[in-house]
Formats: structure tokens, sequence, C-alpha cells
């Protein structure tokens, strides 16, 4: 999850960590002295909703007034308001309870929720071990990136560390675009889950290095004014200080 890591990088615990576009929107918001100096895009299925096989949910057009666990700000959270907004529904039209992974899908199996905001290898893992299913109809919903953070401390005194870690970490992430079989097998090896799950999630997904750059600013911006109108930051803001763009110029995309 991205929270604890742009928390540890707020406070200089840490001088450089990865995670989920939405979660950085919503930590900016809350005034972190923290940038994006490197991005991955998201194609293809990025978070998803997960119901219980029993469901009368099968699209994500079916999730108003429904009670729906998810991490608080984070992209599966961001996913569900954008899917409300499609629709032209207010933004409170679904109840959330704000939810660990772990303890979001044990509600959704307990039947204190009815569906799962979430994302892979979470996801796929869940419908592997039986009795939940992933609604259809939210792919594409909103534009998915992960980030390279760095506090604002650690760009000013480390850049140097910083510009070459970031150049290092987008020749990983070309080489695992272009080598799915073989990244699912590096996968395994780190996190404990076998490689077809991990092939699995590789196939309905591709992610690939990409620039900060106008496009990618203006689909954060419309995440914060979301969060901004769904209650969750108290002020609009404006994202574009917050993403270091000179990075990227030192990395092929």
């Amino acid at each position: 999850m991205a929270a604890p890591v742009l928390e540890a990088v707020n406070v200089g615990a840490i001088d450089t960590g990865y995670g989920g576009d939405a979660a950085f929107i919503f930590a900016i918001g809350s005034g972190a002295g923290v940038k994006a100096i490197g991005a991955l895009r998201v194609a293809g299925t990025g978070p998803v909703l997960v119901v219980r096989n029993d469901s009368p949910v099968h699209d994500i057009s079916q999730i108003g007034k429904l009670h729906i666990a998810t991490p608080r700000g984070s992209v599966s959270h961001n996913y569900i308001l954008a899917a409300l907004e499609r629709r032209g529904l207010p933004l409170d039209t679904v109840t959330f309870a704000f939810l660990s992974p772990q303890d979001g899908e044990a509600a959704l199996r307990g039947g204190s929720v009815d569906g799962w905001a979430i994302w892979d290898p979470n996801a796929a893992l869940a419908v592997r071990q039986g009795g939940v299913r992933i609604v259809t109809g939210g792919e594409g919903l909103v534009p998915s990136y992960a980030f390279l953070f760095a506090g604002d401390g650690a760009i000013a005194a480390k850049r140097p560390l910083l510009v070459d870690y970031q150049a290092r970490l987008y020749r990983g992430w070309a080489w695992a675009a272009d080598h799915g079989d073989a990244y699912a097998e590096v996968m395994a090896k780190q996190t404990g889950l076998d490689a077809a799950l991990w092939r699995e999630v590789l196939a309905r997904r591709h992610s690939v290095p990409a620039p900060i750059d106008a496009q990618l600013i203006a689909d954060q911006q419309a995440t914060a004014d979301r969060y901004r109108r769904a209650g969750l930051i108290d002020r609009r803001i404006d994202v574009a200080p917050a993403f270091d763009a000179t990075f990227s110029a030192n990395s092929k995309v």
C-alpha cells in the first residue's frame, strides 16, 4: 500500500518509495512534502470491484447504494468514485468501509460489506481462492499510474543518487514490460505467490515506464478534483508543483 510509504517519505524515514497515484494525490492534498519523480502507466485492468458469487451485481454500473470496502484515498477508492460520477450519481451514494486490503477481503467474505474495491494481485488471489468474482464494465474507468516518490529533503540533498536510481528503475520497468514470463517468475520469488497467478495478472494489465508530462498531470488533477468533490480533501489543489519532470529527462521512455 502506498499510504505508509508516502508517510515514511514525508517524515524523512526513507528517501524514496513507490506506490499508487491516487494515494499520492491524497497525500499532497494533506500537505505532504513529497514529489513524484517517476511514473509507470498501467494499461488494461487497474483496480476492480470484487463481490461474492451470489451477489446480484454483475456490472460496475450497478454499484449504487452498495456498502464497499476499500483503503481510504487509494486507487480503488478513486475507481469507485469515478464509477459513480460516470453514472451521474452523488459521490455519497455508496457507503464506504475504509479497511486495509486484508480486512476488506475478510469483510466481503463475512458478509459485512457488499463489495471490495481492490487491485491485483489481491483481486486475482481472492478469485482463485473461490467464492468471489470480479465485476465487469470498469476497464479504463480511470487512468492508472504508479509513481516513484521522493521527499523534498532527499531531492535537495541526494539528487544525483535519485537520478541514478530512477534511471535504473525505468530500465527495470521496461525490461518487465517486454519479458512478462520472466517477470512473473521474479515476482513469484519476491512475493511467494506462484508465477501462474502473476502471469494471469500480467495478461490483463500491461505497465510501461512513462514520462511526467502534461497528460499525466491532467489525469492527476482530475483525481484531485474528484477527491475535493467527495470531501476527502478540504480545498482545491494544483497538483502540478508536486511533480518533478526533470528526472524523466534522464530516462528513455
